[in-house]
């Protein structure tokens, strides 16, 4: 009565290595010709499974949102609420015009926070001589997911 319990492990175990489980081994556990290829991780009807998968349509968390200029203090801009809850304004993309400028510690070419707020980004350098020049028009926020 003890052995039947094993019996079924060993059945299961069995089907996998029989082809119904499938493997760890390329294709099935490498994202490689075992299902629809896509951009790596777990392959399948679609295409492949990413991690924001079960979290929904991700489309609108990282798209550019515009920033508010604030009044009376040049290149400092607010950062918009999040679209989604799994965005969050610590980890942002800065864009002026559509380009991405880099987030610059020194203050001389780039842009930072005002503070730890995360609330307001201020923009230096050439990004900012275009935005009050009247060169550049538009600071756009893209909100990056990270898990």
């Amino acid at each position: 009565m003890h052995r039947a319990p094993h019996l079924g492990l060993v059945a299961v175990a069995l089907l996998s290595v029989a082809g119904c489980g499938g493997s760890l081994s390329p294709p099935d556990g490498a994202g490689g010709t075992g299902g629809t290829t896509g951009t790596g991780g777990i392959t399948g009807i679609g295409g492949a499974i990413g991690p924001l998968d079960a979290r929904g349509d991700i489309t609108t968390c990282v798209d550019d949102v515009p920033a508010t200029p604030v009044a009376g203090t040049p290149c400092r801009y607010l950062i918009p609420a999040p679209p989604c809850d799994i965005a969050d304004p610590g980890h942002i993309d800065v864009k002026v015009d559509g380009v991405r400028i880099p987030r610059d510690l020194t203050d001389t070419n780039g842009w930072d926070y005002t503070d730890a707020t995360f609330t307001a980004v201020d923009i230096h350098g050439p990004s900012c001589d275009a935005l009050t020049s009247g060169a550049a028009t538009t600071v756009t926020i893209a909100f990056r997911v990270i898990i």
